[in-house]
């Protein structure tokens, strides 16, 4: 399924990209818009999306470790988010 999401996504963030920086040239400061359409490319990425993932468990794991919680895997977070209640969340003040 990803591959035919990426499939038509690729291009389509390239042509935007290089719009941006072409267009953006003709109209500004050539190396602003070929930075912004750098920017278009990194963060619209299918590997961006990708690696996003891992990263955020990673850094909600982190997270849980300075507040004293000892986390083996980003199973037990997904576990978590199915929950109705965590032990783990704060009375409202």
């Amino acid at each position: 399924m990803a591959d035919r999401i990426a499939k038509p996504l690729v291009p389509g963030i390239m042509i935007v990209a290089g719009l941006i920086a072409v267009i953006g040239s003709l109209l500004g400061d050539s190396a602003t818009w070929i930075e912004r359409a750098l920017v278009v490319l990194v963060a619209a990425s299918p590997c961006a999306l990708a690696i996003s993932v891992p990263v955020t468990v990673v850094a909600a794991i982190g997270a849980a470790s300075k507040l004293g919680a000892l986390v083996k895997g980003g199973a037990a977070g997904r576990g978590w988010a199915r929950s109705a209640a965590s032990p783990w969340t704060r009375p409202a003040r």
